[in-house]
């Protein structure tokens, strides 16, 4: 378990997580979402999270992730491999209405998601 503070809104763990806040997450659960740039590793990101978070600013100047990165974070939460009626297209690709609400990103369009879902496979070794 490690402390990291978040780049980009996230849900996580049943809460959605916005920027600036600290988060504890295990190894496997931290290196999916540091790969995507949703989090950073920091010592102080405890101490920077309730700071960000009672100012309501985005201290430091973090950048925001972009798009794709925020769009491959959500499809990790959306935990491909349970394939929720609710989340997930019957030919297997994430609902788009599932990525924005996970994502916190707005007007997500199918091309985005595919664009994504391309490349979070492409990690796994899934190809198309």
């Amino acid at each position: 378990m490690g402390t990291y503070r978040v780049l980009s809104p996230v849900k996580y763990a049943g809460r959605r997580w916005e920027v600036g806040e600290a988060v504890s997450l295990t190894d496997d659960d931290a290196e999916a979402l540091l790969e995507s740039g949703v989090v950073e590793a920091t010592a102080e990101a405890a101490a920077a999270g309730q700071a960000a978070s009672s100012t309501g600013s985005q201290e430091g100047g973090v950048p925001e992730a972009s798009r794709e990165e925020r769009l491959r974070a959500a499809i990790i939460e959306l935990k491909p491999e349970d394939k929720d009626p609710e989340q997930w297209t019957k030919s297997g690709k994430p609902e788009v209405r599932a990525l924005e609400s996970m994502s916190g990103l707005e007007d997500v369009t199918a091309a985005e998601r595919d664009a994504a879902w391309s490349a979070y496979r492409g990690e796994q070794g899934e190809g198309e």
